[in-house]
């Protein structure tokens, strides 16, 4: 029955996918009254504890395992985890450096070398470590989805894909790789890619709030291809699974409580939303959205220069330059802020006004603008 739990345990790290939930943490724990003595359990114990910043306590279990067992590489990779935690990071390289050499064919060894190195801003040990973790155990899904996405990143898209097709053979009901091979398409431009893939994967749990960027990868698609109605669609999507309330019609305020990678995703779809029913000619849609953003952040300069841009377009010249000007003030040295006050002002017929905005654009740029 420890066993049990402690598998279950595991799945919160999943050879690198980390999402701990109270359900892993109860796992744990369980497995670890169970069996007090288990070195292996401990440790998994411990690393829970360790990813829920419960240091010190993690730190007394490894330090019982390591006691009993002082070459035992998970404790070592443990131990090392928590260093890192505590922003030890000489420690933390040993740990796992000797982790490592103790046993560098076990896949929760590679997946914490695998994530100290990421953190620690060492790609070229992180590929390294990806790169054995794989050679070693060429079958574990996981190794071959944090490669593709190691590899994603750092813009190598054929291994990248490569790797999310070997994982998807082993198991094609992975959608965390579908989800990294939807995004290394989308980074290479290939939406019809994106759309089919998106579709295929999407069509399985709409809500699901981890697939919250494929919603909006699979709307950036759409968009590429004129579908504004259908992008509009897969941006709602992505706003209501991140809405506190599932709700689209008003900015959540809760949003500033989620991570950073979520904000912005929020963030974007609601601009990109915005943007596309002003490609249809909605534009009453479209400035409700911008100014229900505006009024939760006011100083999201993203959405006071797209409002300026559909207000432009629309000939709400006036409101335009007011919108401008504002973002102007804010941060003189943007040239598109002027390129669009320039292209306002001559459809406004201001022709010698158009001219001094951009005298002064040149003059910025002599300097090196954004």
């Amino acid at each position: 029955m420890a066993y049990w739990h402690e598998m279950l345990a595991q799945s919160g790290f999943a050879r690198g996918s980390v999402s701990i939930e109270q359900f892993h943490f109860d796992n744990a724990r369980a497995a670890a009254k169970l069996e007090p003595g288990n070195g292996h359990i401990l440790t998994t114990y411990a690393i829970i504890l360790t990813y829920k910043k419960k240091i010190d306590v993690a730190q007394q279990l490894i330090d019982r395992v390591l006691k009993a067992l002082p070459n035992d590489a998970r404790a070592h990779a443990a131990q090392g985890l928590i260093a890192l935690e505590r922003g030890d990071l000489d420690f933390a390289d040993s740990e796992i450096e000797l982790a490592v050499k103790l046993n560098g064919n076990d896949p929760d060894v590679n997946s914490i070398a695998y994530q100290f190195y990421r953190k620690s801003i060492n790609p070229k040990m992180a590929m390294a470590t990806l790169d054995r973790w794989v050679r070693v155990n060429p079958r574990d899904i996981f190794a071959l989805r944090n490669r593709a996405d190691f590899s994603r990143v750092d813009d190598k898209f054929a291994k990248a894909i490569a790797d999310c097709k070997a994982a998807l053979a082993i198991n094609p009901k992975f959608d965390d790789v579908r989800v990294v091979l939807i995004h290394t398409l989308s980074d290479m431009k290939d939406y019809k890619g994106v759309i089919q893939e998106g579709s295929r994967l999407l069509g399985k749990d709409k809500m699901s709030s981890s697939f919250a960027h494929t919603w909006e990868r699979r709307g950036d698609a759409y968009a590429s291809f004129h579908e504004y109605k259908k992008a509009i669609s897969d941006y709602t999507n992505a706003i209501k699974i991140l809405s506190s309330d599932h709700g689209d019609t008003k900015y959540d305020a809760s949003i500033v409580h989620y991570d950073t990678y979520q904000q912005q995703i929020y963030l974007r779809s609601w601009l990109s939303r915005a943007n596309m029913y002003g490609k249809i000619g909605d534009v009453t849609s479209a400035l409700k959205n911008i100014d229900s953003l505006l009024l939760i952040n006011p100083k999201e300069a993203g959405a006071v220069f797209l409002r300026a841009r559909i207000n432009m377009e629309n000939a709400k010249y006036d409101a335009a330059i007011k919108d401008i000007n504002k973002l102007i003030a804010s941060d003189p040295d943007v040239a598109e802020w002027y390129k669009l006050k320039i292209q306002t002002l001559r459809k406004m017929g201001k022709e010698a006004d158009a001219a001094k905005v951009e005298a002064t654009l040149k003059k910025i740029e002599r300097f090196g603008s954004r």
